[in-house]
């Protein structure tokens, strides 16, 4: 920052002001995020747009598969991933409801 902006701080305060009054409307609304934690602002942020899209649970009728061959012996269930995005839900004190399970 340099040092006139330091100074015109409040100058340029005001003209945000002013652009978001003019600027935010139904159509097209502002959202702010507390970005002081920005840990905290990116989930607050990928939460609120992930909210934001309408989810219904789509009803399907399950194929039949048939049987599964069975796993090789020394085949080991654990995959050699080296990058595995961590399951932040599971830590979180209060989840939302889980989607129905969808699995073979």
């Amino acid at each position: 920052m340099d040092i006139d902006s330091y100074r015109k701080w409040w100058d340029y305060t005001a003209a945000y002001a002013d652009m978001i009054r003019a600027t935010d409307t139904e159509d097209s609304p502002w959202w702010v995020i507390d970005s002081n934690d920005k840990k905290r602002a990116r989930i607050n942020a990928i939460t609120h747009l992930l909210d934001s899209i309408p989810y219904e649970h789509v009803k399907f009728e399950k194929p039949k598969l048939g049987k599964r061959q069975n796993q090789p012996k020394g085949l080991d269930d654990a995959l050699p991933f080296r990058n595995v995005v961590p399951d932040v839900v599971a830590t979180m004190t209060a989840a939302a409801p889980k989607a129905p399970a969808e699995q073979p």
